[in-house]
């Protein structure tokens, strides 16, 4: 699935925190980002 321009991004990650499986960012180099981490959601917001 892809989404583009998301605007409330505290709902996106409450939506991410109760998915059951890994819930991934993919870069466009390939780079594979846990989206249920901490660390990677402060990266991802800026």
């Amino acid at each position: 699935m892809k989404l583009f321009n998301v605007k409330d991004t505290e709902e996106f990650f409450k939506v991410v925190d109760q998915c059951k499986g890994t819930v991934e960012l993919v870069s466009s180099q390939g780079d594979r980002l846990n989206l249920k981490s901490q660390l990677t959601k402060y990266i991802t917001i800026s």
